[in-house]
């Protein structure tokens, strides 16, 4: 029985913990969601540098045929 108690008591404890830091649970996730979009940015970027590249490899490969 007093097991119960304290695990509910653990339980309660845990609960206003997250409560009241929550916020900084929060700031990883928004981190997150920047860098994920920024990173899209970029890959977009980024793959249209290698479709250049492809294309004039393309040209230079009909070229030397």
């Amino acid at each position: 029985m007093d097991n119960n108690k304290e695990f509910i008591r653990f339980l309660d404890a845990l609960e206003r913990f997250l409560h009241q830091n929550e916020k900084w649970f929060q700031k990883p996730e928004e981190r997150m969601n920047m860098i994920e979009k920024e990173m899209g940015e970029w890959d977009q970027q980024f793959l249209e540098q290698i479709g250049n590249v492809e294309k004039v490899m393309k040209e230079l490969e009909k070229r030397m045929e």
